[in-house]
């Protein structure tokens, strides 16, 4: 086979997938799709973006796409069976998120072993490889075969699954096979990762059986590296992203589930102070509620030089967190607003994409850029005592403090690999927004309600910040025009974060905040 990657040495391709490519190159569904042969006959499978041919396959890809649908959601829908055999050893399996996470059935031997619950027979299950090959389903009903009642309540705390669904395999699989793919993740993995355009198909070659053996990008070093938040990226928050990713990793191999005391959908920072543990039970159940006893912890964090909100919220939140602190009514309410708020914010970013000035974007997001620049050597969680955790979890399902972490970071050193990472980081900060920015009211739901901003609106407010962009370089530098642009944003989303206030004070009976102008 020829990758389409010169240098790179060219796998073995099992019978079953030499079929599968040629019944693939055939259906109707991807007619029109470019291909090529090599001088033996063999179908050149991998085209990647920058050749030619990657070009056209990116066209035909970009032109099947429905309102806001990513190419991986084109992928799935267009294939016809749902199912392909694996490049290396043939095997067949589902394409979509039907298998449970090896971390995660990992952790059910970890807490179901603390518990006394753990039958050598469960343990040799639940250790087994091929029980992560398995589709949730048949998992589930082994589950229940093997440790009864208790190893279904411990899977539901795992895996997530919330109060008012029954314990049975039907009702637990069903729950999770209902849910978005981007709620899936860490819980279900696919058969087989979207990779469109660059493969055929839109999938990569190895199959879940064979990637973390074949695919260099999915071996545990590199896995090891992963953990991300993504609503980092998709609500544009501030915060040190790296070492706060790194801190989650560390909480979830103590058994326990990371949760920000402020939201990052509200606009909170992601920071590595900014955690406390919680069991996903609790996590599932809360979601992005906002309670006062969570507006006291973050007051104090203020309090010590912690960075607690981002940019587009800071205007609200400091005139309204002394207000919320006493109620969790007030607390909720604040969330909420400081939520819409980012949803807003998103808006008016998103009008600035379409417009044509990412590179202006990408400015916004030098603070993300530089927090991917630093060598992480340690993290270490201090003054904490894992059986009062673990007292505090059973008994109410979170720990009342923030956890306290030491972050050891080499000297900043600009070498190609952080550099990689960075420049990754920026990419996918931007490719949620251009997805935001594609996105509707049918393809993501009451999310995109949150914002209170029509296009035109966000036109007539952005207009100070287009006035400073369209000038030309000659008449001031790019960073000076970046400066200004940036200054005037701050100013537009401060005046919409202040009218905000000014509602919810009235509601409150508090003193007014000024509002500011732009």
């Amino acid at each position: 086979m020829s990758t389409g990657n010169k240098g790179r040495r060219r796998r073995p391709e099992h019978p079953e997938f030499i079929k599968y490519m040629e019944f693939i190159v055939e259906h109707p569904n991807y007619q029109g799709l470019p291909y090529r042969r090599t001088k033996d006959g063999r179908i050149v499978w991998v085209a990647t973006k920058d050749s030619k041919l990657g070009q056209e396959r990116l066209e035909w890809w970009q032109a099947r796409r429905r309102d806001g649908e990513s190419l991986r959601d084109v992928a799935f829908r267009l294939h016809p069976t749902k199912k392909r055999p694996c490049q290396i050893c043939g095997r067949v399996m589902e394409i979509g998120y039907v298998y449970p996470a090896f971390n995660r059935l990992a952790r059910m031997a970890d807490l179901l072993e603390k518990r006394g619950l753990l039958t050598k027979e469960l343990g040799e299950f639940l250790k087994d490889r091929e029980t992560g090959l398995t589709h949730i389903r048949e998992v589930l009903v082994k589950l229940e075969s093997l440790g009864g009642e208790p190893a279904m309540e411990v899977f539901a705390e795992v895996f997530g699954i919330p109060h008012g669904i029954r314990h049975t395999p039907d009702e637990m699989a069903g729950y999770l096979l209902s849910l978005r793919v981007d709620d899936l993740r860490n819980r279900l993995s696919p058969g087989a990762m979207a990779d469109p355009p660059d493969r055929f198909d839109g999938f990569h070659s190895y199959n879940l059986c064979c990637r973390p053996l074949h695919d260099r990008g999915r071996s545990r070093e590199n896995l090891s590296k992963y953990g991300e938040d993504r609503r980092a990226y998709e609500a544009w928050v501030d915060g040190d992203h790296k070492a706060a990713s790194w801190v989650m990793r560390e909480i979830r191999k103590r058994g326990w589930s990371a949760d920000h005391i402020g939201p990052l959908s509200q606009g909170f920072t992601h920071r590595p102070n900014g955690f406390r543990p919680v069991t996903d039970r609790f996590q599932s159940e809360r979601r992005d509620r906002l309670r006062a006893k969570d507006v006291r912890l973050l007051l104090e964090a203020e309090g010590q030089g912690e960075r607690v909100v981002s940019w587009h919220v800071r205007s609200l939140w400091n005139a309204l967190k002394e207000w919320a602190v006493g109620s969790d009514d007030r607390a909720e309410a604040l969330g909420r607003a400081m939520r819409a708020q980012v949803h807003d914010t998103l808006t008016l970013l998103s009008y600035l994409l379409e417009a044509g000035h990412e590179d202006f974007l990408c400015y916004l997001r030098r603070g993300l850029y530089k927090s991917h620049l630093i060598r992480i050597e340690r993290i270490e969680i201090v003054g904490v005592n894992d059986d009062e955790v673990k007292a505090e979890l059973k008994a109410t399902g979170e720990y009342h403090r923030p956890l306290r972490v030491v972050v050891r970071v080499a000297d900043r050193q600009l070498r190609a690999e952080h550099r990689r990472s960075a420049l990754r980081a920026l990419r996918k900060s931007i490719e949620s927004l251009r997805k935001y920015a594609s996105a509707n009211i049918a393809t993501v739901g009451s999310n995109r309600r949150l914002s209170t901003l029509s296009k035109e609106e966000a036109a007539e407010l952005l207009a100070p910040v287009l006035d400073v962009l369209n000038l030309r370089s000659s008449e001031a530098s790019r960073k000076e025009l970046f400066e200004a642009a940036e200054k005037r944003l701050q100013e537009v989303v401060d005046y919409l974060g202040m009218m905000r206030a000014r509602q919810l004070c009235l509601e409150w009976g508090c003193d007014l905040p000024q509002p500011t102008s732009y």
